[in-house]
């Protein structure tokens, strides 16, 4: 009981002393008007730091806005004239379209474009499921590669379609020996495909599935056409 009191009483006299303390600072603050004036001009540049740093904010925000109106004229300049220069560069070339992921319907169709554009032309579109393909063996490769390169119709691709290994999309099987891939690198599945495809004579191009800006698209292209007048000349030379 005598523990509880003491306790009691340590407890009101530090709670008056709080008090106390409180009250003389408070009346120090209050009083001691070189401390005001030293607040009130803190104030005043943090004031001006605020005003300085929103027009520095609308000044940025201005040069963003021209930067961006700046990168769309460019845009639409790409848009504009890289058709023309691409204008006959793949003339007599036959793709195939393989997507072995969703495919986005959209983004497929620019790029068609761009293909016929340049003179190619997109013969067969199909649909592939990774995962099934890893299951495949080498008959299977054997029937899609045909299906692609020489453009077998008939039972070998209908049993292909009825097993679920491929779902064609707009385009009946023509032969085509450039095959555009729409893949998931990190898919081993997908690789399995491409690795199989090569190997049965076929040549891949990995299509970009990244960002699909017109700068990409162009990059692709001009690679892509690269390659292909590369192996149309390496042919050339070895029929010599």
């Amino acid at each position: 009981m005598l523990i509880d009191y003491r306790y009691h009483i340590m407890t009101l006299v530090a709670v008056f002393l709080a008090l106390g303390l409180g009250v003389l600072i408070g009346g120090a603050l209050f009083s001691d008007e070189s401390l005001l004036e030293s607040q009130a001009e803190l104030v005043k540049r943090l004031e001006q730091d605020f005003r300085s740093l929103r027009a520095e904010n609308q000044r940025l925000s201005q040069s963003l806005n021209l930067l961006r109106l700046d990168l769309n004229r460019q845009r639409q300049f790409s848009q504009w004239l890289l058709p023309k220069a691409v204008a006959g560069r793949l003339e007599g070339q036959s793709f195939a379209l393989v997507s072995a992921i969703p495919p986005d319907r959209q983004y497929f169709s620019q790029f068609t474009n761009l293909i016929q554009q340049a003179g190619g032309r997109l013969v067969a579109e199909l649909s592939i499921d990774p995962q099934k393909w890893r299951e495949a063996g080498r008959a299977e490769y054997q029937q899609l590669a045909g299906i692609l390169a020489v453009g077998i119709r008939g039972p070998t691709l209908t049993s292909l379609e009825q097993a679920g290994y491929i779902q064609f999309s707009g385009k009946e099987p023509f032969p085509a020996r450039e095959v555009l891939l729409l893949e998931d690198e990190d898919d081993p599945g997908s690789q399995l495909v491409k690795e199989s495809l090569v190997e049965m004579g076929l040549r891949v191009h990995s299509l970009p599935v990244g960002e699909r800006t017109i700068e990409e698209q162009a990059k692709f292209l001009f690679t892509l056409i690269d390659e292909v007048q590369n192996e149309r000349h390496n042919s050339d030379r070895s029929g010599t």
